[in-house]
């Protein structure tokens, strides 16, 4: 199971490895999406992977030592209504999770997608989007 989080890291523990020590104590598997950390505060959004209560534990580790943990649903998401169906984002996802079907419409499958978060760019009605960090 993956399960999407945002993660916000106070300065008391900016500096201090707690997503290593949450890896070793809960045994789950992260993938680091975005981030965004320096002295004063970190913020990351991250794909987690493991047994569901792993996940809690995980979780629930960090927000005991002052994270603020947030599990989101999608991290990157196709507004449909506001697509023009150009194919701009087609070209340049790497896995896939955007194609076109037969009628020329884009579709998004977000099973595939692994919120790189290059397709956001390249949208020029800006119908791609995701959480900011």
């Amino acid at each position: 199971m993956v399960t999407y989080f945002h993660l916000e890291f106070p300065r008391e523990i900016v500096s201090k490895p707690v997503v290593s020590d949450a890896i070793l104590e809960t045994k789950v598997t992260i993938n680091i999406l975005r981030a965004r950390i320096d002295e004063t505060h970190g913020d990351m959004i991250a794909d987690v992977t493991g047994h569901r209560s792993r996940i809690k534990r995980f979780a629930k580790y960090l927000a005991g030592l002052g994270v603020l943990v947030e599990e989101i649903e999608d991290s990157v998401s196709v507004q449909v209504d506001g697509c023009t169906h150009c194919g701009a984002c087609l070209s340049v996802c790497p896995v896939k999770a955007i194609s076109m079907d037969s009628d020329g419409n884009v579709v998004f499958d977000q099973k595939k997608c692994i919120s790189c978060g290059v397709c956001i760019p390249v949208c020029p009605v800006k119908a791609i989007s995701a959480p900011p960090i």
